[in-house]
């Protein structure tokens, strides 16, 4: 049950399962009133017949265009800029269409799909307990590591990110990027230390710690180790940032492996562009390629439109 006067609740999901579990986890805590939508359309003819709204839920999965220019017209409005916002990530990076890594105005917290009920429940009491400030004061500093609320970031960093408890190095939660990658799961490796994690001694991770107080970030290469007994070499970051009301340490890890693939297609292209035309130029690629992946043999064909005997073998 939420404390104070009985809520009006919008739920806005385009899967019909999560709208479900949202409509189910909500139906009995005596609601002022609770109204379901499958888009912002639909939405905003509910918000139109309701004149009072004091929540609203809405996920963004997929092209979500449509519902974060609901929620900018939402947040810059004065009749509803008391309303509070929850809003739905896909657990799947590829489900995100819509340019996540900017956050949409006025969204004041986030939860993952498929959603669960009772983390529904108690971030909502979060959001109407709390008193901090609303996500127009926040939104410009929330994907800053130095910011309030990082939860957006994290969800859908590319990078794998560890928080760590900055007193004893232990790691407090980890994204779903570091759990792909790694073959981790969080449950494995919350409470062990970051170091042991990342093929440090404790003396070098002292040293990023001191780096960072210092320079206001920490930089090295780790080990970061997989679940199979393997490990990848990665580039390692330290900042800080803040947890709720407390400080933590965020550790990005990038693959280095990707860093070099890029400079080596730079290069690749930079030796292309300096050979002769024609197929002087093909057979040239054609043995960059080969060296540069390395291949037995590439075979380049020719595929113009005028070729009625289709493709030809060229080198």
């Amino acid at each position: 049950m939420f404390p104070g006067k009985p809520l009006h609740v919008l739920i806005i999901a385009s899967g019909r399962e999560d709208r479900r579990r949202l409509f189910d986890a909500l139906d009995g805590e005596d609601l002022g009133a609770l109204h379901t939508a499958r888009d912002a359309g639909q939405a905003s003819s509910l918000i139109a017949e309701e004149a009072q709204m004091d929540v609203v839920i809405i996920d963004f999965v997929g092209d979500a265009s449509e519902n974060v220019a609901f929620c900018a017209k939402l947040h810059s409005s004065p009749e509803y800029a008391h309303v509070k916002v929850l809003g739905i990530l896909a657990a799947e990076s590829r489900q995100r269409q819509w340019g996540f890594q900017q956050i949409p105005d006025g969204v004041d917290e986030w939860i993952r799909s498929p959603v669960d009920a009772g983390e529904v429940c108690a971030r909502l009491k979060q959001m109407i307990n709390s008193d901090a400030p609303t996500t127009s004061a926040k939104t410009a500093r929330a994907i800053s590591v130095s910011g309030g609320d990082y939860r957006f970031a994290f969800e859908t960093d590319e990078d794998e990110i560890l928080v760590l408890d900055p007193a004893t190095g232990e790691i407090l939660e980890v994204n779903p990027a570091y759990e792909q990658r790694s073959g981790y799961i969080a449950d494995q490796v919350l409470g062990r230390s970051a170091a042991v994690m990342l093929g440090l001694s404790d003396e070098q991770l002292e040293k990023m710690r001191q780096a960072l107080e210092r320079d206001g970030v920490g930089r090295r290469r780790c080990n970061r180790a997989r679940i199979d007994g393997g490990a990848d070499i990665v580039n390692m970051t330290l900042q800080p940032a803040l947890r709720g009301d407390h400080m933590v340490h965020v550790v990005s890890l990038r693959d280095r492996r990707e860093m070099e693939a890029a400079r080596m297609a730079l290069g690749l292209l930079a030796r292309m562009q300096a050979t002769s035309t024609g197929e002087g130029r093909m057979a040239t690629s054609a043995r960059l390629l080969a060296d540069l992946l390395q291949l037995n043999y590439v075979a380049v064909y020719s595929t113009h439109v005028e070729n009625m005997e289709g493709p030809q073998l060229i080198n």
